[in-house]
């Protein structure tokens, strides 16, 4: 057939032009096109892609689909344990004192056997001193509580401290109008404590 012959033989000989960068043959003037010269055939039109049929619907009383596995991990535990500042810390310091220690290893023996997910220390004050300077006795704190249980074993990475200040004391308004001074520490003293929630499974 011409129209396979080579393709610049057929532009020698005039039957294909160039416009811009597609060819036409020629009596062709571009996507719109005019009425083709004589002796100019059209392509035959391409034939209809036939329809795919539809796929069979399962048949009646057939087996269904397997249902997926069920997940079988076991849901995580949580232990909240609120230690007092008394016991751990002397007053107004961030130093464990031999009580503490101790509290601090019966907590960490209870962690052993645990798929721990993590440990939430958490430090608070009572209200005596500016807000600031509370804070970061919290803070001081909860991380003294994190660097002890990770000395004993448990791992560090799991382990996240935070400090709330005196910003969530327990005692509320019940020391207001008590003094002198040293009887309102000893009435502000639930308000001194550091909780620690243990999250994990056995």
């Amino acid at each position: 057939m011409d129209s396979q012959r080579p393709l610049a033989r057929r532009m020698a000989e005039g039957e294909i032009r160039l416009v811009g960068s597609r060819q036409f043959p020629v009596g062709l003037q571009g996507d719109g096109g005019i009425a083709p010269q004589a002796g100019y055939a059209a392509p035959e039109p391409l034939a209809q892609a036939s329809t795919l049929a539809p796929l069979p619907l399962p048949a009646a009383g057939s087996a269904p689909m397997p249902a997926l596995a069920q997940s079988r991990s076991q849901p995580a535990n949580a232990e909240k344990v609120r230690l007092s500042a008394d016991t751990l810390f002397d007053f107004d310091k961030a130093v464990l004192r031999p009580a503490g220690r101790a509290q601090l290893d019966q907590l960490a023996a209870r962690t052993r056997g645990l798929n721990l997910d993590l440990i939430l220390a958490v430090g608070h004050t009572d209200r005596l001193g500016s807000d600031a300077y509370n804070q970061r006795l919290s803070e001081r704190r909860a991380a003294t509580v994190k660097d002890y249980l990770a000395s004993r074993g448990v791992d560090a990475d799991r382990i996240y401290t935070q400090g709330k200040g005196e910003r969530r004391p327990l005692t509320g308004n019940a020391c207001d109008g008590v003094g002198p001074r040293s009887e309102l520490i000893a009435c502000l003293q639930p308000d001194r404590h550091v909780e620690v929630e243990v999250i994990g499974s056995r």
